[in-house]
């Protein structure tokens, strides 16, 4: 748990100068209807601007935003950056369906164990020709998106 919530702490430090970047900028605007669609009350939110919006929206934008500078952590044995896939969905689906801290912790460590095994047995060889964070990310994404999020 200790581990898992340092993973969070670096995440918000790379998702706050990341959504500063263009890329994330030009995704607010690119998404500009489905976050207006919204009128600002979805559940989710994304960084730094504070707009809400739907979960898979802030996944895929903050998740943009942390990896565009290049700061997030790394597993080097996976090669591949596991925040920006596993936080970015955790962190949306939580905020969007209310769920509290512990259920968020377990979708993160959930999705960091899943993906970041993955990502151990398919390298060195995927890199040659995928990036990790978006190939093996999906997997720990949708890891991190179903666990701790039960009834």
């Amino acid at each position: 748990m200790h581990a898992a919530k340092r993973c969070v702490i670096d995440w918000f430090a790379s998702v706050l100068p990341g959504g500063l970047q263009p890329l994330a900028t030009l995704l607010i605007l690119a998404y500009a209807d489905s976050i207006g669609s919204r009128g600002g009350s979805g559940g989710a939110v994304l960084y730094p601007s504070g707009q809400r919006t739907d979960p898979r929206t802030a996944a895929l934008i903050n998740g943009a935003a942390v990896h565009t500078i290049e700061f997030d952590e790394i597993y080097r044995d996976a090669l591949y950056h596991l925040g920006a896939p596993v936080i970015s969905a955790a962190l949306a689906l939580a905020q969007a369906r209310g769920r509290d801290g512990n259920g968020f912790m377990r979708g993160v460590i959930a999705g960091y164990e899943i993906s970041s095994r993955m990502g151990v047995v398919v390298n060195p060889a995927h890199y040659k020709f995928w990036h990790t964070t978006g190939t093996i990310g999906t997997f720990g994404a949708a890891a991190a998106s179903s666990a701790g999020f039960g009834r």
